[in-house]
C-alpha cells in the first residue's frame, strides 16, 4: 500500500495524484506502517492531497516514531520546536532532534547545533556545537560551513 502512495505520489507509472497517494497511506498506516505514517504527517504539514493540518501531521509523525519510523523524529522535533500542530516545547524538540541526529540526519545534526550554540531547548555548550558543525563539514554539509565561519567571527 505505501508504495503506490508513493507511487501515486510522485507520479511514477501512475498519473501524480496527491489526494490517491493519502488515500493508499491512510491504508497502509491503518496496518502499522510507520513510514506509510510518516509519508501521511508531510502530506498533512504542507497540504499536499489532503487538508493543510499541522496537528495531525503531528499525530501522524509521532504515531510514525513509535511505531518505528526513523524518518519522524526529525520532523517531530521541528514541530516540538516551532510549536507547529503541537504546544511548543523546545527541549521535546532537541530530544526528538537528537534522536534524529544520532541515527545520522545531517538536517538534525546542524538544527541540534544550533540548540546547544543557543541554549535553545539544551544547556547552551558553543564548544559542542562548534564540534558538530565541524563534524558536519567533514561530511559536506554547506551549511555546516557557513555555520563555522559565522561561529569564528564571534569568537573573536
Amino acid at each position: 500500500m505505501r508504495e503506490l502512495g508513493c507511487a501515486y505520489s510522485a507520479g511514477n507509472r501512475v498519473p501524480q495524484d496527491l489526494v490517491m497517494a493519502s488515500k493508499f497511506w491512510r491504508k497502509a498506516a491503518a496496518k502499522g506502517d510507520a513510514y506509510a505514517m510518516f509519508y501521511l504527517g508531510l502530506a498533512f504539514s504542507r497540504g499536499r492531497g489532503v487538508p493543510l493540518d499541522k496537528a495531525v501531521a503531528a499525530r501522524y509523525w509521532l504515531d510514525a516514531v513509535r511505531a518505528g519510523s526513523d524518518l519522524a523524529q526529525f520532523h517531530l522535533g521541528l514541530a516540538y520546536q516551532k510549536g507547529e500542530g503541537v504546544e511548543m516545547d523546545r527541549a521535546r524538540g532537541a530530544f526528538w532532534l537528537e534522536e534524529a541526529a544520532f541515527r545520522g540526519d545531517m538536517d538534525a545534526q546542524l538544527r541540534l547545533c544550533a540548540c546547544y550554540y543557543f541554549g535553545d531547548g539544551a544547556p547552551r555548550d558553543k564548544e559542542k556545537a562548534v564540534e558538530l558543525w565541524r563534524l558536519a563539514s567533514v561530511k559536506g554539509h554547506s551549511e555546516a560551513f557557513l555555520a563555522l565561519d559565522i561561529t569564528s567571527v564571534d569568537n573573536c
